[in-house]
C-alpha cells in the first residue's frame, strides 16, 4: 500500500504472515493414517489394561482428564507386583489375540 509504509518489519510480516497461514492449515489437513472401525489399535501394556479397567470406576469421582491420569498411575504404583501380574497376563493375551 503506498499510503502506509511501515518499518521494514512490518512489511516482512505482513508479506509471510498469510503463507505461514496457509502452512498450518495443509499441516492440519495432512494424512494421519486409517480411521474407523477395524483400525490397528497398538499393542497394550499392563497399565493400559489396568487404566481402562479403572477409568469406568473413576468417572464422574475424580476432574478432569490430568486428575483422571494422575489418580490412575497413583493406584498402579499402589499395587504389588503379585496383583500387577493379572493386568500383564491379560495384556499378554490380548496382544496375542491381535497377532493372531
Amino acid at each position: 500500500n503506498a499510503e502506509y509504509m511501515g518499518t521494514r518489519s512490518e512489511g516482512l510480516f505482513f508479506f509471510v504472515g498469510p503463507l505461514l497461514q496457509a502452512m498450518v492449515k495443509a499441516k492440519d489437513k495432512a494424512y494421519s493414517g486409517p480411521k474407523g472401525a477395524g483400525t490397528p489399535t497398538g499393542y497394550r501394556n499392563a497399565f493400559f489394561v489396568f487404566s481402562n479397567e479403572k477409568r469406568g470406576e473413576l468417572k464422574g469421582k475424580v476432574s478432569g482428564r490430568g486428575g483422571m491420569v494422575a489418580k490412575i498411575g497413583e493406584m498402579w504404583r499402589a499395587l504389588t507386583p503379585a496383583q500387577q501380574q493379572k493386568y500383564t497376563e491379560a495384556a499378554a493375551k490380548q496382544n496375542a489375540a491381535k497377532d493372531a
